[in-house]
């Protein structure tokens, strides 16, 4: 919904929840923006409340050369009835089908002003929105000198923290928050229909549906067969896109100088949003599109088990963020965000064609929302390797998540982690005593035990014992080096795995010696030679160095996050000294 010099902007679309259903609709003349003339009458179609559209009488005021894009013109308009003039020009009228002389003209898709006195709008010419349908991949470029204005957000069963996590996610889209406002939603509805979605019916781009809806609703355009036409302007402007399509019900439409705005029901999909473009959406009545399906089990103590179960559409950009805010939902689902408790949450991630992917990670509290905060960050981090790999990968098939929770608030603090020997030999096992101590005088002992290699060489090795993930840190972070230099699937997936947690107490055998990262695979302790010959290899592939070389590790989980590490000198005997 842009702005031009904060004169015209695009109509908010309603992104809301909930169900509809109607007829589809014949084939229709069309009139080109050319054959009209200012004064010219004509009428708008769209839902005020219920399913059937109503007519809203508009007036031509002008046809604006090149002003959405070059090629592109603008029809000018004004509402001029007493009805359109009273609700204005609403979110969720995006799409609004527009006749002169009972001929297609466009859809109503631009908002003219930030405060208007009139209800004057923007007509999006139904010929460019015809010729988005066979576009090919990629976005379309961007509306030269149309800024985002403000978009309606309503949502169903995300609770009262919304409107927040819908400002991070349109940040993360590059959608300005101080632009997004959020309305109400409504939830129920008559069962869905694709042969509801006729012109001038609601129609909605799902991109969360289940447990709890996201969408955004507008209105049909152009029906032909099982094709469509919507909006009039971009959702998202991803260009080849593949959203749920589902029908809408209007409850209400809010009337309001400032931002008036459709409330919605939103029915179950129908069909696929196949276009996302500069003069709007294409979609299909027919097959769904593939979604990812994303489960959530949250455990308290003294507490049944909250489960909660959703679709999301399959998005590099927008999976990762949508299961965040999911997570966050589900975590705060009968508690709120004031809970003093730490999390824990283990995430499996189904592939297609692949082993599944599992993932540990920890959030210990103390502010309000804290753990939820850091889990959801966790998993959108998890979901972002996965969906935006520099490598092609298997397609997610699902994610689910569990999460305990306990009480109070709080990680483990390494007290001491003390080795029952300074001095091994190979086929040994060295046994680390841990001790860990937790918020309010709890306490943890731990014994880990660390075997030596029959094939360790002699020398002085480093026992490093802290968090898993802090001690790969120390160690390098190898498994990031892996990722980043990974040249196929295999290998970064392997990398992908071998993450470590910060839920988990680790203790590492470990020597000095200069290794090599590449193609997703660790090369330690490389020879001087080999390492020089490696690294001067022409061709730039990219390769990082690694200074430590472990042979042993032992870990445990602790179920919250530990801070605090201990390094100790290790000596390994040669062989020969054993007796």
């Amino acid at each position: 919904m842009p702005q031009r010099n904060a004169v015209f902007a695009q109509i908010p679309v309603a992104v809301l929840l909930a169900a509809l259903g109607a007829p589809a609709s014949r084939a229709v003349e069309t009139l080109p923006p050319d054959a009209l003339r200012p004064g010219q009458m004509g009428e708008v179609r769209t839902v005020l409340s219920g399913r059937d559209p109503q007519t809203l009488a508009v007036e031509i005021l002008d046809v604006l050369p090149d002003e959405i894009a070059p090629g592109v013109p603008m029809i000018l308009c004004r509402l001029a009835d007493e009805t359109g003039r009273y609700v204005g020009v609403a979110a969720g009228m995006s799409g609004s089908p527009v006749y002169v002389d009972g001929k297609l003209i466009g859809a109503l898709a631009y908002s003219i002003g930030a405060l208007p006195r009139e209800p004057v709008c923007g007509i999006t010419p139904i010929g460019a929105m015809l010729e988005s349908e066979e576009l090919p991949d990629g976005p379309p470029p961007a509306p030269e000198g149309l800024l985002p204005a403000p978009l309606a957000v309503a949502v169903q069963g995300l609770g009262a923290g919304a409107g927040v996590r819908f400002a991070e996610l349109w940040q993360r889209l590059g959608v300005d928050p101080s632009r997004v406002f959020v309305v109400p939603s409504s939830g129920g509805g008559p069962p869905s229909d694709g042969n509801a979605l006729a012109p001038g019916r609601a129609v909605s781009a799902l991109l969360v549906w289940g447990d709890a809806r996201i969408a955004a609703t507008g209105t049909v355009t152009w029906r032909e067969g099982d094709r469509l036409l919507a909006f009039g302007h971009p959702f998202l402007g991803f260009g080849r896109t593949a959203f749920a399509l589902a029908p809408a019900e209007i409850a209400h439409t809010v009337a309001s100088q400032l931002s008036p705005f459709k409330i919605a029901r939103i029915g179950d999909p129908v069909g696929t949003v196949t276009q996302d473009r500069l003069t709007g959406i294409t979609g299909r009545v027919g097959p769904l599109p593939p979604a990812v399906r994303f489960e959530a089990v949250v455990e308290r103590p003294g507490r049944a088990p909250v489960e909660r179960r959703y679709r999301m559409v399959r998005s590099p950009l927008l999976t990762p963020v949508l299961a965040s805010m999911l997570l966050r939902q589900a975590a705060t689902a009968t508690t709120g965000d004031e809970r003093d408790e730490a999390l824990v949450m283990r995430a499996t991630v189904e592939l297609d064609g692949a082993e599944p992917v599992r993932y540990t990670a920890a959030g210990s509290g103390g502010e309000n929302g804290a753990a939820e905060q850091r889990l959801a960050q966790e998993l959108q981090r998890l979901l972002a390797r996965l969906m935006q790999a520099p490598v092609a990968l298997p397609d997610v098939r699902s994610v689910r998540v569990q999460i305990a929770a306990a009480e109070p608030g709080g990680g483990w603090t390494l007290a001491q982690a003390v080795p029952d020997r300074l001095a091994a030999k190979p086929g040994e096992t060295i046994r680390v005593h841990v001790q860990l101590r937790g918020p309010r005088g709890a306490a943890r002992d731990e014994t880990l035990a660390v075997e030596v290699p029959g094939d360790a060489g002699p020398g002085r090795y480093t026992l490093l014992v802290g968090s898993a993930r802090a001690v790969d840190g120390k160690l390098g972070a190898v498994a990031e080096a892996r990722l980043r230099t990974a040249d196929d699937a295999r290998s970064y997936l392997e990398a992908v795995r071998a993450l470590r947690t910060d839920a988990a107490i680790a203790a590492v055998l470990a020597r000095e010696g200069e290794g090599i990262v590449r193609g997703g695979a660790l090369y330690p302790a490389l020879p001087a030679s080999v390492h020089g010959l490696v690294r001067s290899r022409p061709g730039g592939e990219s390769m990082y160095r690694s200074r430590w070389y472990p042979i042993a590790r032992a870990e445990r989980d602790v179920g919250r996050s530990v801070s605090g590490g201990v390094e100790t000198a290790i000596e390994i005997l040669p062989l020969e000294n054993r007796r």
